[in-house]
């Protein structure tokens, strides 16, 4: 597929060039078989192609057709393609889904002794292609930091939400923190509707997700209330658990790439509707 696009050149997209550069792409070719080595081979056989058949199957939209699908992909699981999200500069989003979609964060995975609060679960952060456990906030931060993902100092003086800050976002909530609606979430949702009282409604927010730290609304509103109030690192935050914690992430995804200072990858993933 990379080699179709050589001639096809200034066609693309630099967008779309990174996709063929970062993705593996194939091409369905009719030929016949002029080698077949034995079993145990560096190689088993060799197939010819007639030149006509690769120029027709190396078309415009055949390539069109591999990117867009791709892009496509890239938008609901974005840890399947780490080398695509690192050249767009938005390596957090793979991040995040990969810790998302990761079924060994379970409750009975093992904590660090550090966590006092056993129903969180602090971020997997890959060091040569594996996972660990950061065991402090600074490892964390280190590790963000090096993947260039922003960090944040913001203090807490309630337990749930000073474990997010320390963990930069990157939380897993335990089912047995699954709890019924938080009582605050009516009046909040009432406030948000007339458009008033906003330290009220943070503070609210705050409060609510103590209790139902699992439920992704409180997380939606806490970003959007943050943002309102100019409060953009904790807003970053939020918007971070939000898309860890939603069955329907991709209106998280656009908050937090929103707050990418990487904006020509951001756009590219963020404007669905403009990939074609």
């Amino acid at each position: 597929m990379a080699s179709c696009s050589k001639q096809l050149e200034g066609e693309f997209s630099s967008k779309d060039h990174d996709v063929l550069s970062t993705v593996p792409g194939s091409l369905r070719l009719s030929g016949h078989e002029i080698f077949k080595g034995k079993k145990g081979d560096s190689f088993l056989y060799v197939l010819a192609v007639k030149k006509t058949t690769y120029q027709k199957s190396c078309q415009k939209g055949v390539i069109f057709e591999h990117i867009n699908s791709v892009k496509d992909e890239v938008l609901s699981s974005p840890q399947n393609f780490p080398r695509l999200t690192e050249k767009l500069g938005v390596s957090e989003i793979s991040l995040l889904a990969s810790l998302k979609a990761d079924p060994s964060l379970s409750p009975n995975v093992e904590t660090p002794t550090a966590n006092p609060f056993g129903q969180i679960y602090r971020a997997p952060v890959p060091q040569n292609e594996k996972t660990y456990y950061c065991l402090s906030g600074e490892q964390i931060k280190r590790a963000l930091t090096g993947r260039k993902i922003k960090t944040s100092e913001v203090s807490y003086r309630t337990p749930i939400l000073s474990r997010v800050s320390e963990c930069q976002g990157f939380v897993k909530f335990s089912p047995a923190q699954n709890s019924p609606e938080a009582p605050q979430l009516p009046i909040v949702r009432q406030l948000f509707q007339q458009g008033r009282d906003l330290p009220t409604v943070i503070f609210l927010l705050e409060a609510a997700a103590e209790v139902n730290p699992t439920n992704p609304e409180v997380w939606e509103l806490l970003e959007a209330a943050y943002r309102g109030a100019g409060k953009m690192d904790e807003a970053r935050l939020s918007g971070r658990v939000w898309y860890l914690t939603s069955s329907k992430p991709e209106e998280a995804m656009k908050k937090i790439l929103s707050y990418s200072d990487m904006k020509n990858g951001g756009d590219y993933l963020r404007e669905k509707d403009e990939i074609r």
